[in-house]
């Protein structure tokens, strides 16, 4: 399923008990949260139809309450992808019938923008100064959404420009290649983001994402999205259209908001500014280091290596922070116990061993393979070498359509071949 978050920039989980019990949790707080008179001095505004939230929700860093931390495949999957990033106070976003109104000191032309393209945005762009030039103030992980009350899909859901993430990654890796990762927040970008914003309305398609309590959603960070208006007829609580959203931050330091998995298809090259920040391993530290989480223990997973060849991974205070060269950090690999993939192993020698009859006589370890460069002569073995292993292959295909039980009227064969039984 994570494959979705990364191809299309969001991806929907199927409602789970631990999800819709920490929903029934957490909106309980909320409520009292969203009725106190200073946070509605501070967040209720689109006359009275959109109560902000930001950092409203009480929770600690695993998302926790007051009934336990934060559960579910959604946030499972996250942390796969992005690695154990301490959770902030969620938002939560309330939105009642009615909405969007025009917004304290919004012009006609933002409201238009808010009714018609449901103040689509990418988060973490702020409009700064008297100009609002947009620039990069922060650079959050992913967005994870988690609906509080029971409405109907008309009741202002979120909505996301498919595969908009593509298209803003490249637009801005464009932008910031040859800017220092520590100045990106004082570069404008105002232009990119506009003429990029453009692109997408014009070539992504738009999706809404209606959710009830129990299901959870991700956004890709990179991706447009925005808040569908409230649809005449739609039905929610008296509570409003109320949904609690975690965007954790990157540690800085580093070009991950650019370079994490699930924007560009296909891997950035090396950023000439790369280097290890604080909190992630490089890979040869992997080698060595034994895993600092407890969940990380246990079934054949025995240190950072064993889960992380290849790559470097988030961990949280473990304050190893050595220059790497090569490439950027990068978040945790599935977990792989050592019993699945011996037990794979096993099962593709099997399977390989009784259908390829001539894999010995084409190893390499066998028979020599030639050195590929442009020479004179060497291009001519290297055909000369391909004709002839491709000669052994059909033959053992052939071989392969000759059991036993078609020994004695079995097909003809071409002039130069002869049948032969499979070894066993």
């Amino acid at each position: 399923m994570v494959d979705q978050l990364l191809d299309k920039g969001w991806i929907k989980f199927p409602a789970e008990p631990a999800v819709r019990d920490w929903a029934a949790a957490a909106c309980q707080v909320a409520r009292d949260r969203v009725q106190d008179p200073s946070l509605q001095a501070r967040w209720l505004t689109c006359e009275g139809t959109w109560f902000v939230g930001v950092d409203a929700l009480p929770n600690d860093t695993s998302g926790d309450t007051g009934a336990g931390p934060l559960a579910g495949e959604a946030y499972a999957a996250a942390k796969t992808l992005y690695g154990i990033l301490p959770l902030h106070p969620a938002q939560v976003s309330v939105v009642y019938p009615g909405y969007p109104r025009p917004r304290e000191g919004e012009t006609e032309a933002n409201f238009r923008y808010r009714l018609n393209r449901d103040a689509a945005h990418v988060d973490g762009f702020h409009a700064t100064g008297p100009e609002r030039r947009r620039m990069l103030k922060e650079r959050h992980a992913y967005i994870l959404g988690l609906p509080l009350t029971e409405c109907s899909a008309g009741a202002a859901p979120l909505t996301v420009w498919e595969g908009s993430h593509h298209l803003m990654r490249t637009a801005f890796a464009e932008a910031l290649k040859d800017i220092p990762e520590a100045k990106w927040a004082e570069t404008d970008l105002t232009e990119t983001y506009k003429a990029t914003r453009r692109e997408v309305f014009e070539t992504c398609r738009r999706i809404t994402l209606p959710a009830r309590p129990g299901e959870a959603y991700i956004v890709h960070r990179l991706a447009l999205h925005g808040v569908a208006p409230w649809q005449e007829g739609a039905i929610a609580p008296p509570d409003g259209r109320m949904i609690a959203y975690f965007r954790p931050d990157l540690p800085e330091g580093n070009r991950d908001w650019l370079e994490l998995p699930g924007g560009e298809r296909g891997a950035l090259p090396p950023s000439p500014h790369a280097a290890t920040p604080p909190g992630y391993f490089t890979q040869e530290e992997a080698h060595t280091h034994v895993s600092p989480f407890p969940k990380y223990s246990g079934g054949g997973v025995e240190s950072r290596k064993d889960f992380n060849v290849g790559g470097s991974a988030p961990c949280i205070g473990s304050g190893l922070s050595q220059p790497r060269a090569s490439r950027a950090a990068r978040p945790p690999r599935r977990l792989r116990s050592i019993g699945a993939r011996s037990g794979r192993a096993a099962m593709m020698s099997r399977r390989s061993s009784g259908v390829i009859f001539d894999q010995r006589a084409i190893s390499s370890t066998v028979r020599k393979h030639p050195v590929q460069i442009r020479a004179s002569g060497c291009t001519t073995h290297t055909r000369t070498q391909g004709l002839s292993i491709s000669l052994r292959v059909q033959m053992g295909a052939l071989s392969f359509n000759c059991l036993p039980s078609c020994a004695s009227a079995g097909p003809v064969l071409p002039a130069g071949y002869m049948r032969r039984r499979p070894r066993r």
